[in-house]
């Protein structure tokens, strides 16, 4: 079997907040050990940047990590691509965050800017998607940043449909399920476009990719990769567009799906 390229999202995916599976479950991890042991190579491929993502993901000793829906790639421990969110956007985020009441985020790497640290809806937030505090900081001349990706809270449904459509011409605007929260990933960035970038460095054929992911953001994923699987539990819009679909994440979703294809073998019983 010639070997994969295989990239996971996190969230509803290798994990599940919503639900308090913070931790990946145990046949997650056997999946992802057998995977490694058989000469595979394993991806991150999530919207939350380097430091945003949970301790135990950090800890894996993955093959590399797509973060911030594209716009930053590493593999092993070299920083292959960057995209960098211009100063002239960031004006835009802060003009739309004063006259909204709109809590924003800015993300690199290790460090996770805010215009509210100190406000409870931030800190709750952070604390229910396990962001750390200790590597969130107060905004200070925002447009001079390095950053890759923005986050927004809004206070109302309203306004949120209104930054969808004050953002659009610069960003996919990607809204949290059943939140009052939304990504802003560039539009010259995504997971997908990520994945072509990291295959050409890796002189690997696109034809030996997999994905596994839940979300709206997965879409140019799953539309990139070889076979993209979604998870049980992904939205409706991302199974129409699926190789296949596996269970849930709450049901070992990815352990089920490689088996499927013979990938790793079963021990579960």
């Amino acid at each position: 079997m010639e070997k994969k390229l295989i990239f996971f999202d996190i969230d509803g995916t290798l994990i599940d907040c919503h639900t308090n599976l913070v931790k990946m479950s145990d046949k997650t991890r056997y999946s992802l050990e057998a995977l490694k042991k058989a000469g595979h190579q394993i991806f991150i491929a999530s919207g939350r940047c380097l430091c945003f993502m949970p301790q135990e993901i950090q800890d894996y000793p993955f093959d590399g990590y797509i973060s911030c829906n594209g716009a930053s790639i590493h593999y092993h421990d070299q920083v292959i691509y960057k995209n960098t969110i211009s100063p002239a956007q960031i004006k835009q985020l802060e003009v739309f965050a004063k006259d909204n009441e709109v809590i924003y985020f800015l993300e690199e790497d290790q460090k996770i800017y805010t215009n509210k640290i100190e406000d409870p809806t931030c800190i709750q937030f952070a604390n229910k998607w396990q962001m750390p505090l200790d590597h969130l900081y107060p905004i200070a001349n925002a447009e001079t940043l390095n950053v890759q990706m923005a986050m927004l809270i809004c206070p109302t449904k309203h306004i949120l449909e209104t930054a969808k459509v004050y953002f659009q011409e610069d960003f996919d605007v990607q809204i949290h399920p059943g939140q009052l929260s939304t990504d802003l990933s560039l539009k010259t960035s995504s997971k997908g476009r990520a994945i072509r970038i990291l295959a050409d460095y890796l002189d690997q054929n696109i034809m030996n990719t997999i994905a596994f992911g839940d979300g709206p953001n997965d879409t140019e994923m799953f539309n990139t990769v070889d076979l993209p699987i979604a998870m049980g539990n992904a939205v409706d819009e991302l199974k129409a567009i699926a190789e296949e679909i596996t269970k849930s994440v709450e049901e070992d979703g990815i352990y089920h799906g490689l088996i499927k294809h013979h990938l790793i073998k079963e021990i579960w019983v």
